[in-house]
């Protein structure tokens, strides 16, 4: 499993230090920066996580990361279809649903998110950043 769709609570994770979450999640991210794994985030949640991560630190902070983050991950870009697709999906969160078809169109491999729940229809794998981690151990 070297694609892996970062969710967004992870990279907010990672870019506002929230622990206890921070840790795991850091070292996924410093694999995808080794290249020792392909990250992938959607585009449509670029302005979501520049909104929350401005809670953190300030609006020049926020971009900044944002930045760093194109820099590291590969950023799935929304057709209308993944748009379509979420909305017609029957899913519960609109904004889990985008998530999701944004990582199907991405072709990644697994979702990463601290709220598998979140994603219950998943037809791809989903893990917890340590769930993540601990199968990356057993291989």
């Amino acid at each position: 499993m070297n694609r892996i769709f970062l969710d967004i609570n992870v990279i907010l994770d990672i870019f506002a230090q929230r622990d206890p979450h921070y840790a795991a999640s850091a070292e996924i991210y410093s694999q995808i920066e080794h290249g020792e794994l392909t990250g992938l985030f959607s585009v449509l949640s670029l302005g979501t996580t520049h909104y929350i991560l401005q809670g953190h630190a300030s609006p020049k902070k926020a971009l900044r990361a944002i930045q760093i983050l194109r820099s590291v991950v590969e950023l799935v870009d929304a057709p209308t279809s993944v748009a379509n697709l979420a909305i017609d999906s029957g899913w519960g969160d609109f904004e889990d649903a985008l998530q999701y078809y944004s990582a199907v169109h991405g072709r990644a491999n697994c979702i990463v998110t601290r709220n598998p729940r979140d994603f219950s229809k998943s037809e791809i794998p989903i893990f917890t950043p340590e769930e993540f981690l601990a199968l990356q151990e057993e291989s």
